[in-house]
């Protein structure tokens, strides 16, 4: 295998063998190796010489030289010469020979052969330049060193390595002092460096540029801006209720008693405008605290008088002294004073100094590298050697002198010049040495100026220093206080006219000559806005006038005025004399029956009497309205065109072919062919004695035979005429109907029969049947009973537990009939129809000798007057309510809600107006009080909208019927309406009636609002989310729980859907059925002039904006429905606006963060999981990569990019804009969701 050759001369190649180690061929043509001339080859591993036919072998036929391996040192090049015969000639030319071409081309081969082997060796001997007066080696094409040089001891000869390092060593040893005196430089300048910049811990000192661990103070920057002490700035800007970084766990900053002050002074301002005054206050407390703290460097601190509000300028701030000790430390530019103006003479930083000192370090160097260059001239010169030797050495490390520079061995001082080291770390440089200023203690450096450490943290710096100004805390720094002092002192070494901890928190007394924020805000020396807000009802506010009265109270009046429902509403003084609550007029009873009085659930309900003495309620006449309509339709069979075949007494139909109207006596129907004649004419008629032979007829609008007063009577029969015997009222039945049927709804009585006279005359009740006396009752008032008495099964509730009768020979019966839901026993005694106890609850069939009507509540009714047995109807049922839906085209169940329900065997009837569509029988209920079932199909195949009237019978007795309850068919609409397994799902994107057919509809809701709109400009904060409210599983918004559950009744409720706010805008609230969800807040603004920074309430809060030299704050969000929008603490690059509060997550704190939008929710209302109410993200500019949103939330502004609106229908907040006065981007609109089973 050949390899490329890398160099080649006439009889010599080299080739890179880099990497090569075994057995490899390299072609020797290009040499014109030919042996028959006696060419030999050479071959060179690197510079040594390899061993033919051991190392390697000659082809001379292929012309080329294998390579065996190599096993150690394996060389970088192959290099091959050929070596021509030089002793003797190869060709031998003999007299009268023949010549032949090839002897004469061999002849003269081998001398070519020679002469180019000879300018190989002069080209690679040390040639000389063009014009043949200096030798030099690098314009050979071989480069080599010049090798056993001897000594030199003339001025012209040449010098070997080894005199030379003789005197290098010399030179050495001034590079060496040279070195370390700049090493000693460097340490200082590294220390220098410390004392004014670090910020990672305290200063040490170096040792050949190696930081030790000896030291025990911190720089004039840790001090100033640092976070391992309690700096300057950390006692100025450290966050509200966050602790002084270095300072005891109670140590608060300046800003957190400003925002403390600030934050008293608003709920002062929110409680009560008699707080305007101290608020005022309170603020210019707040502004002078930051002033002082906050005020730019080089500027006065503006001072504003509490009370006057006068401004003065007055001395400089913490961050004015901040800056100043970062100049002392580290500024490249001369020193300014406290207005900005250099100070003269020319003073420069400890940082200055030191570079100074690295200079001379490198003058140092400069001084070393002009020894080393006159080494050679060392040689020549001892002298000139060893003054350069003296001069380096006295810029290097001359101490507490001036420098000197030698010559002939005779120093002379340079004015004003000093070494590296005294400029380092000396004591007589005028202007101080780098040491000096970085770290020397208690006196001046120069010029009444001190070190940078000493400005940081000594006590001797004339005007304080920036420990002093940072936190001093055992009186004044100069005149003024430091910032520590104007934030947290308090007591004796407190600034004269207080520090903002105590404008913030004293309590119990004044501050100079008013009181602190706190003290107005919760204290109880001045009336205070706690006092205002949370004094107990009915008591003066402390502090306040005599008539003053808190908030709390004004609430306690006002819920009073809402729900009281014990008496009447107190007054300011605890009198209750100022009426009603509303609670009481909707729902209550305490005004029940006084005049004027009734509440509107009694006029709505109440059937037990009057409502205000006079009137009766809405449902009062709707029961009787009703009595008379069933009572109507029980005995009226409507237009037939033949005579029923079914009927009873009494009973009416109109005959459609004779077009009269039939009536019954029980046995057949006999039309009305002719009106009644008026009994009389009058308006009012009195009728005295009356006889009739015939039928009486009484006819007008109105016929009342009643009783105005409870002291007259209705209807009087009287039969005194002295001896008359005559009847003074005979009914007689000769049907089979009833004889009498008297019924009583009121607390009266329903029949009084009264015999004045118990001398003469005969029974007063005396029931015959043919005649026959079967019950009487005589004028002792003694009931006699002959034959046997049947009492069937009372069949409700109600019954009365405890009667008392006597029988015929006198005998007590205690509890004959009883509550039938709890079994009572009848005891007999001397009664010989009875004969044994027996319980009642169940069948009671039987002969007895006692009537007993025991449920006086149900009007039953004694029929069947047979002899003497006499049995109770069966019990009337009743209807209160139906819950469910009669769903169109589909079988549903309903629950029928009443009572006196058989729990055995009941019928329901279906009607549709007058027409009856079925009658279901059979059902058996759940209890006496409800009944469940499933619609039959000739109910729910009418159409959406036909009304269906429901009666329910007990065992399928038509004639005893409850009342009829009406239902409408089909089911609630409105939205945009889809299923999910049993559910049925109303969608809302815009605002649209939601109309429910169906009474006590539970239903499941998610209410959110619209998000609110980005902010305006430069960094404007994320708009936050709508409100989120949901009674579904997962909770409502801002961690908040699910709500509780809800019921409509049967109506139509609005459903208003808010819409996303716009650039800078709120969103508009979501509500349904008295639930709102509150819009989304705006994100901040900034426009350049005019700064709005805080982002807005609302559901969730908006986001703050980022450009401002001061904390803006999130928006609020809105408790139960979602959370804060982020605040930005710095106004820092890269920019970013706050992100806005979502439903699930607080928004992003922006600045040189990302102000990612806050997370919002999912729900899974619709059957599959949705994600709603995301915050928007805050705009920000391009060196940040885009702030993230979720949950549909809008992206900030980028650059150029524009923000993106938030998702639309998902309440999500729209993205805050990047550049000046562009829009932020819209938040997407909100969205109502009902759902409920089928």
């Amino acid at each position: 295998m050949a390899l490329t050759s890398t160099t080649k001369a006439y009889n010599t190649i080299t080739f890179d063998s880099s990497g090569v180690s075994t057995n490899l061929s390299y072609d020797v043509e290009s040499i014109d190796f030919n042996s028959s001339i006696g060419d030999t080859l050479k071959v060179f591993a690197d510079n040594t010489e390899l061993t033919e036919n051991t190392d390697y072998t000659v082809n001379t036929t292929q012309k080329r030289i294998d390579l065996n391996e190599i096993t150690s040192n394996q060389p970088t090049n192959i290099i091959i010469k050929r070596i021509a015969n030089k002793t003797s000639r190869q060709i031998d030319f003999q007299n009268a020979s023949v010549l032949t071409e090839a002897d004469l081309d061999n002849s003269a081969l081998q001398t070519f052969h020679v002469a180019q082997e000879a300018i190989d060796a002069v080209e690679s001997k040390l040639p000389s330049n063009t014009a043949g007066t200096e030798w030099d080696a690098s314009i050979s094409s071989n480069p080599a060193k010049i090798t056993n040089v001897a000594t030199g001891g003339s001025a012209n000869d040449a010098v070997n390595f080894a005199q030379f390092s003789t005197h290098d060593n010399t030179i050495v040893g001034y590079k060496n002092d040279a070195l370390s005196s700049k090493n000693d430089a460097n340490d200082s300048k590294l220390e220098a460096n410390d004392w004014a910049t670090k910020v990672s811990g305290v200063v040490n000192t170096y040792t050949g540029a190696v930081e030790q661990s000896d030291g025990t103070e911190y720089s004039a920057k840790e001090y100033a801006v640092g976070s391992t002490v309690t700096s300057a700035k950390n006692w100025a800007s450290t966050a509200k209720n966050t602790q002084v970084p270095g300072g005891q766990s109670t140590d608060r900053s300046a800003l957190h008693y400003s925002e403390i002050a600030s934050d008293h002074a608003t709920t002062a301002s929110d409680a009560s405008s008699t707080a305007t005054t101290q608020n005022t206050q309170a603020g210019r407390h707040e502004d002078n605290a930051e002033a002082y703290a906050q005020t730019n460097a080089e500027t006065q601190v503006t001072y504003t008088n509490p009370v006057s509000g006068a401004t003065s300028n007055d001395g400089y701030s913490a961050k004015h002294h901040r800056t100043k000790a970062q100049e002392w430390a580290s500024s490249s530019s001369n020193i300014t004073d406290d207005t900005g103006t250099a100070i003269s003479p020319a003073v420069k930083s400890a940082k200055t100094y030191a570079e100074d000192a690295a200079t001379s370090v490198s003058n140092i160097g400069n001084a070393e590298s002009n020894a080393a260059g006159s080494a050679s001239a060392a040689a020549n010169s001892a002298t000139a050697s060893e003054d350069s030797k003296l001069t380096s050495t006295s810029y290097a490390t001359a101490s507490g002198a001036e420098v000197q520079e030698f010559s002939s061995g005779t120093g002379t001082s340079q004015s004003g010049v000093y070494s590296a080291k005294e400029h380092a770390t000396g004591t007589t440089v005028p202007t101080g040495s780098a040491k000096d200023w970085a770290s020397k203690d208690t006196t001046a450096v120069a010029s009444s100026l001190f070190s940078a450490k000493e400005y940081a943290s000594g006590s001797s710096a004339t005007g304080g220093t920036a420990k002093e100004w940072a936190q001093k805390s055992d009186g004044a720094v100069d005149t003024e206080y430091s910032a520590k002092a104007y934030a947290s002192v308090t007591g004796t070494h407190a600034p004269t006219d207080g520090s903002a901890k105590e404008w913030a928190t004293v309590t119990g007394a004044q501050v100079d000559s008013d009181y602190s924020a706190k003290e107005y805000a919760i204290g109880s020396t001045v009336a205070s806005s706690k006092g205002y807000a949370t004094t107990a009802e009915d008591t003066q506010v402390p502090g306040g006038a005599s008539s003053d009265r808190s908030a709390l109270h004004y609430r306690e009046k006002a819920k009073d005025f809402a729900t009281l429902t014990s008496g009447q509403v107190t007054g300011d003084t605890g009198t209750a004399d100022q009426g009603y609550s509303a609670k009481e007029w909707a729902q209550g009873t305490q005004t029940r029956g006084a005049a004027s009085g009734g509440s509107a659930k009694d006029w709505a309900t109440y059937v037990s009497g009057t409502v205000d003495n006079a009137e009766y309620s809405a449902k009062y006449y709707k029961n009787a309205t009703q009595t008379l309509h069933d009572n109507f339709f029980g005995v009226y069979h409507g237009t037939q065109s033949s005579a029923p075949s079914t009927h009873q007494e009494g009973d009416l139909y109109f005959d459609s072919t004779t077009n009269l109207l039939y009536y019954s006596d029980g046995s057949s129907w006999s039309a009305v062919t002719s009106p009644p004649q008026a009994l009389a004419t009058s308006s009012s008629p009195t009728f005295t004695n009356l006889t009739l032979s015939g039928n009486l007829t009484v006819s007008g609008t109105t016929t009342t035979v009643d009783a105005e007063t409870t002291v007259s009577e209705s209807l009087i029969l009287n039969n005194n005429v002295g001896s008359q015997t005559d009847i003074a009222l005979d009914i007689n039945s000769t049907s089979t109907g009833d004889a009498i049927n008297v019924e009583q709804n009121s607390t009266g009585k329903a029949v009084v029969i009264n015999q004045v006279d118990t001398t003469t005359g005969g029974n007063i009740i005396e029931l015959q049947s043919n005649g026959t006396e079967k019950v009487s009752v005589d004028k002792a008032g003694d009931t006699t009973f002959t034959g046997a008495v049947t009492v069937p099964a009372p069949t409700a509730s109600g019954h009365a537990t405890t009667k008392t009768y006597v029988d015929a020979v006198d005998t007590l019966i205690d509890n004959h009939i009883a509550d039938t839901s709890n079994p009572h026993s009848v005891t007999a005694s001397d009664v010989g129809a009875i004969g044994t106890s027996a319980s009642f609850g169940g069948d009671v069939s039987g002969t007895y000798d006692a009537i007993v009507i025991a449920d006086d509540s149900h009007n039953h009714v004694v029929s069947n007057i047979d002899g003497l047995s006499t049995t109770l109807n069966a019990v009337k049922p009743s209807i209160s309510s139906i819950d469910g839906a009669i769903v169109p085209g589909s079988a549903s169940t309903i629950t029928i809600n009443g009572s006196c329900f058989d729990t055995t065997n009941v019928s329901i009837e279906y009607k549709e107006g007058s027409t009856l569509l079925t009658t279901v029988t059979g059902v058996t209920p759940t209890s006496s009080g409800i009944i469940s079932t499933t619609t039959p199909s000739q109910a729910y195949n009418q159409s959406q909208g036909d009304i269906i009237t429901i009666r329910v019978f007990n065992n399928g007795d038509s004639s005893v019927a409850s009342n009829g309850v009406t239902k409408e068919v089909g089911l609630p609409t409105g939205g945009t309406i889809t299923t999910s397994g049993s559910y049925r799902i109303h969608t809302f994107n815009s605002s649209a009636n939601f109309v429910n057919v169906i009474p006590n509809l539970s239903v499941e809701y998610l209410i959110v609002a619209g998000g609110g709109g980005g902010g305006i400009g430069f960094s404007g904060g994320g708009g936050g989310a709508g409100g989120y409210r949901t009674n579904m599983s997962g909770g409502s918004g801002g961690g908040s729980p699910s709500e509780g559950s809800m019921t409509v009744g049967a109506g139509t409720y609005y459903v208003t859907v808010g819409g996303g706010g716009g650039s800078y805008s709120n969103g508009s609230d979501s509500s349904f059925n008295a639930r709102a969800s509150v819009g989304g807040g705006h994100g901040g603004l900034y426009n350049g002039s005019a700064i709005e920074n805080n982002g807005a309430d609302g559901g969730s809060g908006g986001g703050a904006c980022d450009k401002s030299s001061s904390t803006q704050y999130g928006g609020n969000g809105t408790g139960g429905q979602g959370y804060a929008g982020g605040t930005n603490t710095t106004s820092s690059s890269p920019y970013s606006g706050a992100g806005g509060g979502g439903a699930g997550g607080v928004g992003a704190t922006g600045g040189p963060s990302l102000g990612n939008g806050g997370a919002g929710l999912s729900n899974s209302i619709t059957g599959s999981s949705v994600d709603y109410a995301g915050g928007g993200a805050g705009g920000h500019d391009t060196r940040n990569p885009r702030a993230t949103v979720s949950h549909g939330g809008g992206l900030g502004g980028n650059g150029s990019t524009a923000p993106s609106a938030g998702a639309t229908n998902k309440g999500a907040g729209g993205g805050g804009s990047y550049a000046n006065n562009t829009s932020g981007a819209s938040g997407g609109s909100g969205i109502v969701i009902i759902r409920y089973q089928i």
